[in-house]
C-alpha cells in the first residue's frame, strides 16, 4: 500500500471509530463486506476509489482534491 493510500485509510478508519460505527454497521450501510473493509483498514487491500467514496460518504466527509506544487 502507497504512503497517500494509507494516509486515506488511517483518516477513513479515524472517522469510523469517532463515529462510533462498527466495521459490522459500516459493511450493513455500504454494501461492502466487513472482512473486504477490515482488510482495507489493516493494510492487507488497497481499496478501490469507488470503495473509498462510499465511505466518504457513510462517513459524511468532504473529499478535496488539491494539485500538487
Amino acid at each position: 500500500m502507497s504512503r497517500q493510500t494509507s494516509e486515506v485509510v488511517k483518516k477513513l478508519t479515524l472517522a469510523r471509530k469517532v463515529l462510533g460505527l462498527s466495521q459490522e454497521r459500516v459493511a450493513f450501510d455500504t454494501g461492502i463486506s466487513q472482512t473486504h473493509l477490515s482488510n482495507i483498514e489493516n493494510g492487507k487491500k488497497d481499496p478501490r476509489l469507488s470503495t473509498v467514496m462510499k465511505l466518504v460518504e457513510e462517513y459524511e466527509l468532504e473529499w478535496n482534491i488539491c494539485a500538487r506544487p
